[in-house]
């Protein structure tokens, strides 16, 4: 072999290494900024799933419907970009050949599986910020329905007591003060069905002895302000269970 063809062959191959390490290079480069992204976006879904739990949180929190609807418009943005960046690690990226050189960050069995348990979870969490929300509306509704009742059993209450005390019968006006203090007991302090009997028991034994038609009215109102409070208690323990749920989902998350 002449030295010019030795020189020749010994040329393409050094072409051929440059170009073999330049592919690879360009691959790995490649791979690089893929997983580079996939990382990112698989902590943008860390990082929006804690936003839709704190959302939860605010929910339950929430004072009156327009910042509900606010709150609820914000977790559906968070729910949407979620799902946008889940379908893309997940759905969307399909094997080629640069991942059978070098495997996707987020095909890795450790955090593939945390990925499903994301996915799987804010599914979840979304089913129980519906459930809240629903929940979290009536409570609002249920508040100010009695915040509007309360006033008409004040002002019955008042002026069925100053009819009871023109009478100056002691039993009555006995009778009488022991269903103001049951009414408050039931309204703002024990709000269980054991002091709507308690009252509507005495005020029906008053009504016995005391011919008043505001009596009737007044029983019809406690009747209503009652099922309120009793409702809206009952709510309150369905948001407890679901938001006990939700923490336990979360710590099973984390770990």
């Amino acid at each position: 072999m002449n030295i010019k063809k030795i020189v020749k062959i010994s040329f393409i191959i050094i072409v051929f290494l440059v170009l073999s390490i330049f592919l690879v290079n360009s691959i790995v480069l490649k791979k690089l900024k893929e997983n580079e992204l996939s990382r990112k976006n698989i902590s943008k879904l860390v990082l929006m799933q804690e936003n839709m739990n704190l959302l939860v949180k605010d929910i339950i929190t929430s004072k009156n419907l327009k910042e509900l609807k606010i709150i609820k418009k914000e977790f559906t943005l968070n729910e949407k970009k979620f799902e946008k960046i889940k379908k893309k690690l997940l759905i969307d990226d399909k094997d080629d050949t640069l991942d059978y050189l070098i495997q996707d960050i987020h095909k890795h069995p450790n955090i593939l599986k945390h990925l499903l348990l994301l996915s799987k979870s804010e599914k979840k969490i979304e089913e129980k910020f519906d459930t809240i929300f629903n929940l979290q509306k009536r409570k609002i509704e249920l508040k100010n329905l009695f915040k509007k009742e309360y006033p008409k059993e004040s002002k019955i209450r008042k002026s069925i007591e100053i009819d009871i005390l023109k009478t100056k019968n002691l039993k009555l006006i006995t009778k009488f003060s022991d269903i103001k203090y049951y009414s408050k007991e039931l309204l703002f302090q024990h709000k269980n069905k054991k002091y709507l009997e308690i009252i509507i028991e005495r005020l029906n034994s008053l009504k016995n002895e005391y011919n008043n038609p505001k009596l009737l009215n007044y029983i019809n109102i406690i009747n209503t302000l009652a099922n309120y409070i009793l409702e809206l208690e009952n709510v309150k323990e369905k948001e407890k269970l679901i938001d006990s749920k939700l923490k336990k989902l979360l710590l099973k998350i984390n770990y």
